[in-house]
C-alpha cells in the first residue's frame, strides 16, 4: 500500500506499520528536499540524501535487510538538514 506524505519539520516522523519481512521505502528525490532518517522498529538503519537536481517521482530509496516475520513499524524522520546544493530540508 503507498502512503503520500509530506514532512517539512525537523523531527518530524511519518509512521507505517508492516507485517512482513522486509520493507521498502519509496520516495521523491528533487531540487528542494533534504535527509531522511530510515529507523525499522526504533533503530536507525540509513540516512537518505533526497536532493535531486531534476526531480524523480516513486523512486525507491531504502530496502530494509530480511526481517523477522511479523509486525514491524518503518520510520521516515525529517532530519533537518540537505544536501549544500538544496533549496530546502522537507521528505516526501
Amino acid at each position: 500500500m503507498a502512503t503520500e506524505t509530506f514532512n517539512e519539520t525537523t523531527g518530524e516522523v511519518a509512521t507505517f506499520t508492516f507485517t512482513g519481512t522486509q520493507a521498502r521505502y519509496y520516495g521523491f528525490l528533487r531540487s528542494d528536499l533534504g535527509h531522511a532518517e530510515i529507523l525499522i522498529d526504533d533503530v536507525l538503519k540509513d540516512t537518505i540524501d533526497c536532493y535531486s537536481s531534476s526531480g524523480q517521482y516513486d523512486v525507491l530509496l531504502f530496502t530494509s535487510e530480511v526481517l523477522s516475520s511479523g509486525s514491524h513499524t518503518l520510520k521516515v524522520r525529517n532530519k533537518g538538514t540537505k544536501n549544500a546544493s538544496s533549496s530546502g530540508t522537507e521528505i516526501i
